[in-house]
């Protein structure tokens, strides 16, 4: 007997809803968000919306893309339509943040609406064994330098080291800096 496909039915509702405002038939929805690397058809993007076949996840990259939503709500993961709804919820909690826990969230935050998805440090095997020293040199917190952040879009995994991380944060800051006082 064949396994029962279980289709999320939030997913389908809300590609409908993208589609709806859209007012585009399916077959020019279908072509807005073809891409070289997912090409479909007026007929899947049907099925998608009306909850026949599970969306993909390329799909739904493909729409947010094409139409500014949020791939996670297209997939009925996130209850937030725009990518910006979610980061204003998020920014309420700054106020409370220690510095270093506003530098983490800036980061995760632009590298969400830029698309990469955060992965949180990978776990160090060795236990940390350093005193904390700003020249610390064992094993654990070298490999804490090393492999300090770990992003991904379309399949393009780019793991930052503490270095790279903070020069990141310094040009982000730096460029508001510079974009307030010039204007």
């Amino acid at each position: 007997m064949p396994k029962a496909k279980y289709i999320n039915p939030t997913a389908a509702a809300n590609l409908a809803k993208v589609i709806e405002e859209s007012k585009l038939s399916y077959e020019k929805f279908a072509k807005r968000v073809s891409t070289q690397d997912y090409p479909t058809t007026a007929q899947s993007v049907y099925r998608y919306a009306k909850g026949e076949n599970e969306i993909p996840t390329q799909f739904a990259l493909a729409v947010s893309k094409s139409f500014g939503v949020s791939a996670a709500w297209i997939l009925g993961i996130s209850p937030y339509k725009y990518p910006f709804d979610e980061a204003a919820i998020a920014v309420t909690d700054i106020t409370v943040m220690d510095e270093r826990a506003k530098r983490d969230f800036l980061f995760i935050l632009l590298a969400n609406i830029n698309g990469w998805e955060y992965s949180a440090k990978p776990d160090i095997a060795a236990p940390y064994t350093g005193t904390g020293d700003a020249f610390d040199d064992t094993e654990s917190a070298m490999l804490e330098f090393m492999y300090h952040a770990v992003v991904s879009r379309n399949g393009n995994t780019r793991t930052l080291t503490k270095l790279d991380y903070d020069n990141l944060i310094t040009r982000m800051l730096g460029i508001f800096d510079v974009e307030i006082q010039n204007s």
